[in-house]
């Protein structure tokens, strides 16, 4: 790939050693980061918002009780903590990703660029993770309750 960068080096694992960024990734790094840093404020407060509905869902178990069994309201209390947890994971990582864009933009440092993508890299690496871990759980159910139902109707 050539992003304008002088090449000084490069072999078949795609090594090469840059000294400037080209100025259309600079500008383009620019106007992405008030997106980046919208969406990592959403997901923050998105976090908040269920953290605070399950800390109150939990202390107001009473008048839940009328609807749900108490029992159930700490598990749901539990699972939405867990829940809220996979929005604040990626937002801190976006917010991260977003002051990395912005020391790199001020300081056209090599090594600055480099830390901005490694903080994509974490960004993408905990969605991944975070969209896997659910999949897996839903795989786990639906194999526990054929086998379940299997062993039932023998």
């Amino acid at each position: 790939f050539d992003f304008g960068l002088p090449q000084t080096h490069q072999n078949e694992d795609f090594t090469f050693e840059a000294r400037q960024i080209d100025n259309n990734i600079i500008k383009i790094l620019r106007e992405t980061k008030p997106w980046i840093t919208f969406i990592a404020v959403l997901c923050l407060a998105g976090f908040l918002v269920s953290l605070v509905s399950n800390i109150l869902d939990f202390f107001y178990r009473p008048r839940i009780d009328l609807v749900i069994p108490g029992e159930m309201v700490g598990y749901l209390t539990v699972i939405g903590l867990i829940v809220s947890l996979f929005t604040a994971i990626p937002a801190i990582n976006l917010w991260r990703y977003s002051s990395a864009i912005k020391k790199a933009v001020a300081s056209r440092d090599i090594d600055d660029f480099e830390t901005a993508l490694e903080r994509q890299k974490g960004y993408w690496m905990a969605v991944g993770i975070i969209t896997f871990l659910p999949l897996a759980g839903l795989f786990v159910a639906w194999a526990a309750f054929f086998i379940f139902a299997g062993a039932a109707l023998v």
